[in-house]
């Protein structure tokens, strides 16, 4: 039975031609550097979430466990409902293997790790949240796909049957969009609301200062 997950050799032809293609479709530019994110050329249509709050320990022993989990499990219904029972998806990990998943093909973590190296046993074999490296899923002809900044905390959804399954039914993770088509996003709701929370705040401070009740 063939594996849900392909790698595919470093000096394999079909390796780099996904690179090049990544790297002239996106203008793919690695870096810690603020100043050079968001490490490409966002396309349109697409949406960048923040996946900063999955970190921090003052969040719990399960906080990151649960949210991984269900980033994964929603992608994997995504990409089912993207794909037929045959296609791939390209996976690539940067200055590592390519893989190719095949997500119709059952598969499952445990039995996986005999067969390939996988960093946790509750990830995929390259994770579909950036938690240290830069993590992309490509469709073979890119008409959608995911690419995950590490640095920047960051993942940018592009395809708009994507972006639509992801806003119909989306991750726990993503409670806040940073841009929409590469451009900055302002959700005017959340400014209000964060502002009147923060002027609240303010004012009891204040009252508790001047004994005012």
């Amino acid at each position: 039975m063939k594996s849900a997950w392909i790698p595919i050799a470093f000096d394999d032809e079909e390796n780099k031609n996904i690179w090049d293609k990544f790297y002239y479709e996106f203008n793919f530019r690695a870096s810690i550097h603020k100043k050079d994110w968001p490490g490409i050329k966002e396309p349109n249509p697409s949406v960048t979430y923040s996946v900063s709050n999955i970190y921090g320990e003052e969040n719990g022993e399960d906080h990151y466990d649960k949210l991984n989990k269900n980033l994964q499990d929603c992608f994997l219904v995504y990409f089912q409902a993207l794909t037929k029972d045959n296609d791939w998806i390209f996976v690539l990990d940067w200055q590592h293997p390519t893989h190719k998943f095949y997500p119709h093909i059952h598969f499952d973590l445990v039995s996986l790790y005999n067969e390939l190296p996988v960093p946790l046993l509750n990830e995929w074999p390259t994770p579909i949240l950036p938690n240290g490296d830069y993590f992309i899923f490509l469709e073979p002809n890119l008409e959608f796909g995911v690419f995950g900044h590490p640095w920047e905390q960051t993942m940018c959804i592009f395809g708009q049957k994507l972006i639509d399954l992801v806003e119909k039914n989306p991750p726990l993770l993503f409670t806040k969009k940073l841009r929409v088509n590469g451009k900055s996003y302002f959700d005017v709701d959340s400014i209000v609301n964060t502002a009147i929370e923060q002027f609240t705040n303010l004012t009891k401070k204040a009252a508790q200062i001047f004994g005012l009740k």
